[in-house]
């Protein structure tokens, strides 16, 4: 059975990190993985349902679409690749730099939003869906980072 977490019922205060183990991907670095408790139990990783409206649009506003879907997209997933940090950094003073995703996501979710456009243009109001799934943090000497994947739905 796949479980998702609405976005809007994301509370930070329900992920919990686990011990450090050897990152096996970066020498000298580590990786953390994430669970989600809630009432309803335990998930190893954080799958987070974004859903996404758009409203309709002829032609000419599609660009203006496109763009606002990935502004919002992307504002969701910087808010929990931020709260996910803020939960790993409780305790600890190592000084490293946190790079959040605005970055090193910001394709991947021009792709995602792309291929939902591609597939459903919103030619009258739509609601797209998109999987955002943390499976944990790591670090190495200088930066930590969340490691996710990221899809568009489209089975809706």
């Amino acid at each position: 059975m796949q479980v998702a977490i609405p976005f809007h019922n994301f509370e930070s205060s329900n992920v919990y990190i686990s011990q450090r183990t050897e990152n096996t991907v970066v020498a000298g670095g580590g990786f953390y993985r994430v669970m989600y408790c809630g009432s309803e139990g335990t998930i190893l990783g954080i799958p987070i349902l974004i859903t996404i409206d758009v409203p309709a649009t002829d032609s000419s506003g599609l660009q203006s679409s496109y763009e606002m879907a990935c502004d919002d997209t992307l504002d969701k997933i910087t808010f929990l690749m931020n709260s996910i940090y803020e939960v790993w950094k409780h305790g600890r003073n190592d000084g490293k730099s946190f790079s959040v995703g605005k970055t090193s996501c910001v394709n991947l979710i021009k792709q995602a939003v792309q291929k939902a456009f591609d597939i459903k243009l919103p030619k009258n109001d739509v609601q797209y869906k998109f999987l955002f799934k943390c499976s944990g943090v790591y670090d190495t000497h200088n930066e930590v980072g969340i490691t996710y994947r990221f899809s568009f739905l489209s089975h809706q």
